[in-house]
């Protein structure tokens, strides 16, 4: 997994300064995400196929049970440190831009989502979908790359 982020954050000309998380990319459900009528919907109550800003697709809806992992709060949403987000022109990870004090323990089901574009957009953030990137050629470098280490691992 940290070889496979690795690749994702330099693809998407990310600096290594900081301790790259490579957890969870998950929101809590309550976090509100802007759909292409200019209303926003919690990400819990998103479905296949509806529609977000710039008419962006939903292909695809994550829920996972997650116990005691740290999540940083913004304003009154919840998020994974590990989340990628556009924040002055750049790709970062959010405990790149939110202050990591602000970390809380939490267990529960957590979201995301996955989109024709790759990324959604939320009241403060732009944000990367579950996959991150939908570069083939990456994927199927970190596909034959993965394969190569598990095999040789005997």
């Amino acid at each position: 997994m940290t070889y496979q982020r690795l690749n994702i954050y330099k693809h998407l000309n990310m600096t290594r300064q900081y301790n790259i998380p490579i957890d969870y990319n998950l929101v809590h459900g309550e976090t509100k995400v802007l759909m292409n009528d200019n209303t926003y919907i919690n990400i819990k109550d998103i479905k296949l196929g509806d529609i977000l800003h710039s008419n962006n697709h939903v292909l695809g809806i994550i829920t996972q049970h997650v116990n005691n992992i740290d999540i940083i709060k913004y304003y009154d949403n919840y998020y994974t440190a590990s989340n990628i987000i556009y924040y002055n022109n750049k790709w970062k990870c959010l405990d790149m831009v939110i202050n990591k004090h602000q970390l809380s323990n939490y267990s529960g089901v957590m979201y995301n989502i996955i989109t024709e574009s790759g990324t959604f957009n939320t009241q403060y953030f732009m944000f990367r979908d579950y996959l991150e990137l939908h570069s083939v050629d990456i994927y199927n470098n970190v596909r034959r790359l993965t394969l190569e280490i598990l095999n040789n691992e005997k």
